[in-house]
């Protein structure tokens, strides 16, 4: 398994030691269909740099009051709470209005520097074998990014529509994982020991490597030989600097650009990507860096990933 980190050089590691599912109770996802974008001062702004992602400002405060046009699409998908305690996923594509259980188990994820993170596994009750398997990353620890940002849990529901398993985790130093964020892209470690976990409980299912914002630029730096492809949201193109792992890979990169980014411009985004070996775009035409309201197009990228994996 090789993690590319900023000084270039690379960990090649033997194995991965995973600790075993604990305390799998299950759960609802807390907040499920609420916007993460804020109306409080410390909020990213319209053209401010990713210089300003150092800053205090929060990128995903999905405990705080709201602003009152980012109420959640007309076209989500509807999630309940059923009286066994599942959770209950109700979609438009492929169910025809039925109604399917949603198991989620709270995980623990052992690292390779020997710190333990806390993630969520979701899974569609019945016992097939997954069609895919997801590893979904939450943007920034220090700006209020966790697994339960928005989109993140849009990802993993359209990904539990399709059979599939998506495993969310905190990185490091976020809720009750281990660790602090140290600004050296030590996460990395985090994704790769989601990859693992993965492999162990479905060795069967092609994974998926995702992320949205510094989710997505993290996923990106992290190459592994189980991985099938990439699928990144609002990618910040300034923290693709340098040798980006995936930039040269020949498994399939797919992005998915919001045309309205406040940190990436459009043609910024282009002029990196064109340089990929292997990577499709689309672009979220009403959409900016929060993804608020795009739960179709969220759908979307996991429906054109997983039409490359059947």
């Amino acid at each position: 398994m090789n993690v590319a980190f900023t000084q270039h050089d690379v960990i090649v590691a033997a194995y991965f030691h995973f600790v075993a599912v604990i305390g799998a109770e299950q759960h609802a996802v807390p907040d499920f269909c609420r916007p993460d974008v804020c109306a409080e001062g410390h909020d990213f702004r319209p053209h401010e740099t990713l210089a300003d992602l150092r800053s205090s400002r929060n990128e995903d405060s999905a405990t705080r009051t709201t602003l009152s046009f980012v109420l959640r699409n007309a076209h989500e998908q509807p999630v309940v709470q059923h009286l066994d305690g599942k959770l209950l996923v109700t979609g438009r594509h492929a169910m025809h209005g039925t109604v399917r259980g949603v198991r989620v188990e709270t995980v623990s994820l052992q690292t390779l520097d020997g710190l333990v993170l806390e993630a969520d596994l979701i899974r569609v009750d019945g016992g097939a074998a997954p069609s895919m398997a997801w590893v979904v990353c939450h943007p920034h620890p220090l700006y209020g990014g966790d697994r339960h940002n928005t989109v993140v849990r849009n990802i993993v529901a359209s990904v539990a529509q399709r059979d599939g398993l998506a495993l969310a985790p905190d990185f490091r130093g976020v809720g009750h994982s281990e660790g602090v964020h140290d600004g050296e892209g030590a996460e990395r470690l985090d994704v790769a020991a989601a990859i693992g976990f993965l492999a162990t409980i479905a060795p069967d299912a092609p994974i998926v490597v995702a992320g949205y914002s510094f989710g997505a630029a993290t996923c990106l730096n992290v190459s592994d030989p189980r991985a099938h492809c990439w699928a990144v949201v609002a990618p910040p193109v300034a923290m693709l600097s340098g040798e980006c792992v995936a930039r040269r890979d020949h498994r399939r990169t797919h992005v998915l650009l919001p045309a309205h980014d406040q940190f990436t411009s459009v043609d910024a985004a282009h002029e990196e990507f064109a340089r990929w070996t292997n990577v499709e775009t689309r672009i979220a035409q009403t959409a900016d860096h929060f993804m608020a309201g795009q739960a179709d197009e969220l759908d979307g990228l996991v429906r054109r990933v997983h039409s490359t994996l059947v």
